[in-house]
């Protein structure tokens, strides 16, 4: 097997990302989340317990009440349950859903893939699967990154807690109201410490996350080679393409030369042919045109078919800088006469011999 050293080409990136393989930190998103939940709990904590104690006392009120004797009545009850509920917990719940989603966003951007989601088979396979869970360098990876988190996190609780032992043993003996404020501070502390510490391990997760993808995407020569050749396509049938091409074009060229009345060089830079039919066509028309190379080739098929070849360089310049099939312009026409004339001259010298 080649060994994977080669990074992935931009090809290959954007079909792992249509496949939704991308390089995304779970823990940054857990992180964002948490931390934000959290405080929203923190700062509604009395809002919603009122909240809380409210529904409860609406939904066990109308319990007792109706007693659930019909399913009606108990469906209605559930329905009130729930919408209490829902009214509860929908600044947590949204509060979740609008972080987690801006974090996604963030890392990868607008995604949506059908492939990550449809159901394969290989995925069924236990022995597959008991090798990537304690086989692959990602799983210890994964295990790793959850030890230390849980061990640093604790140590930081434990310090949290242990600063304040004294005044926690002195809020039992304090009125109810100090207690909840000592609680509310020491959650607080707690909470913030330990997102921090999510966030510090998120934000390293998302290099990781991008290493491993990296790595899951390398390549090797042959791979790009192959890659290479499949979008610029083999060399030695370009070559053929470009070779095939060239005779078309030539061929062409060949053709319109055939036709024409005249070619005009440069002497050796420049070639245009010129063909003119009296009574046929309104005006001369340049039917062909090349520089170097091409300049040699018309000038050879002219010889070829026995098309009169004149020098005349400002000539040759000016009719170069028209199109191929474009007529003489009315200010050339002048010139294009007396060319013309030296064409028939010839032709009437040669018929004489």
């Amino acid at each position: 097997m080649s060994e994977k050293s080669e990074k992935p080409t931009p090809k290959k990136e954007r079909e792992a990302r249509q496949k939704g393989q991308v390089a995304k930190s779970q823990d940054l998103s857990s992180a964002v989340v948490f931390l934000g939940v959290a405080l929203v709990i923190l700062f509604t904590g009395g809002r919603t317990i009122q909240l809380l104690r409210e529904s409860m006392r609406h939904f066990f009120g109308q319990a007792f009440r109706t007693q659930g004797s019909r399913p009606e009545e108990f469906y209605a009850l559930l329905y009130l349950g729930g919408t209490d509920a829902l009214r509860v917990l929908a600044p947590i719940l949204l509060t979740g859903a609008v972080l987690g989603a801006a974090v996604s966003y963030a890392q990868v951007g607008s995604l949506f893939s059908l492939e990550a989601v449809q159901p394969k088979l290989d995925k069924l396979d236990p022995i597959k699967g008991f090798k990537n869970k304690f086989f692959s360098s990602r799983a210890w990876i994964e295990l790793a990154k959850s030890l230390l988190k849980v061990g640093v996190i604790g140590l930081i609780l434990y310090g949290v807690i242990k600063g304040d032992l004294r005044e926690v043993g002195q809020a039992m003996r304090s009125p109810i109201g100090d207690s909840f404020a000592l609680t509310g501070r020491l959650l607080f502390g707690m909470v913030v410490k330990a997102g921090a510490i999510l966030l510090a391990f998120g934000a390293a997760d998302v290099g990781i996350q991008r290493w491993q993808h990296m790595k899951q995407l390398m390549m090797s020569k042959d791979e790009v080679k192959r890659e290479y050749k499949e979008q610029e396509g083999d060399p030695h049938l370009k070559g053929e393409r470009k070779q095939l091409m060239k005779e078309m074009v030539s061929h062409d060229v060949r053709s319109a030369v055939r036709k024409a009345k005249v070619v005009v060089v440069n002497p050796t830079h420049i070639a245009v042919a010129v063909a003119y039919e009296r009574g046929a066509m309104g005006a001369p028309q340049v039917t062909a045109k090349g520089v170097d190379e091409a300049a040699a080739r018309i000038r050879e098929f002219a010889r070829e078919f026995g098309v009169p070849v004149t020098r005349n360089v400002p000539f040759a310049q000016t009719l170069n800088a028209l199109e191929v099939g474009a007529e003489i312009p009315a200010e050339m026409y002048a010139t294009m006469a007396e060319v013309l004339n030296w064409v028939y001259q010839q032709a009437k010298r040669e018929g004489a011999e």
